[in-house]
């Protein structure tokens, strides 16, 4: 944690956002993980209970999803491989309808913030790229083994708060996982968006 408290020090007013996301409602009236933690309280926990909760799809609210390499192998510890998912984010972001809120790349995992806003749910979305990243990097690399995990992780951000927190776990990834030795200099991850205002690698809906 000593990463995210380094963030918040150096940048105590957050990233120049202002968001309002209404409560999940579900099943009449019930709200959708009615329970403020960390973010990486979050994501363990929904990490446990994956297996057992039904995916709920929604338009126009944001999901935060993880999606991890088969085995945990590190395929993407290449920036050649880390560029084939900015490519594909960037082509099925206007193709399929969805907002990029937020990511980071790591060596054996990724994650997102999305907001799909069309006719494709979040499932769709993801399956297509993953699909589209595996036949490529697996042509690349001359890979026989799957690329990807079979699942992948998602939680529906509920508020403001929610996000913020989502946003600083996600942000505090590449430092977390020892790749840069600060959150400045790591370019896959969209910190550099949301503080530096450097949109060069991939434009995030910031709206």
């Amino acid at each position: 944690m000593h990463g995210l408290q380094n963030l918040r020090n150096k940048y105590p007013e957050g990233p120049k956002r202002e968001i309002n996301f209404p409560a999940v409602k579900i099943d009449g009236g019930a709200t959708f993980l009615n329970m403020l933690c960390s973010a990486d309280a979050v994501h363990r926990r929904h990490l446990k209970i994956m297996g057992r909760l039904k995916r709920f799809y929604l338009e126009n609210y944001c999901y935060f999803v993880t999606s991890n390499c088969y085995r945990r192998r590190r395929y993407f510890k290449r920036d050649e491989n880390k560029d084939i998912i900015i490519e594909f984010l960037k082509y099925y972001g206007p193709r399929y309808g969805f907002k990029l809120k937020g990511f980071a790349i790591l060596e054996d995992h990724f994650h997102v913030l999305i907001v799909p806003t069309g006719n494709y749910n979040i499932s769709w979305i993801m399956k297509s790229l993953k699909v589209a990243i595996s036949k490529r990097v697996k042509r690349k690399g001359k890979i026989n083994d799957p690329i990807w995990q079979h699942r992948f992780y998602d939680h529906i951000v509920r508020n403001e708060q929610n996000f913020k927190e989502i946003l600083d776990y996600i942000h505090n990834n590449p430092l977390k996982h020892n790749l840069c030795k600060s959150l400045e200099e790591y370019r896959y991850s969209s910190f550099r968006n949301y503080y530096l205002n450097d949109h060069s690698l991939i434009e995030i809906d910031i709206d």
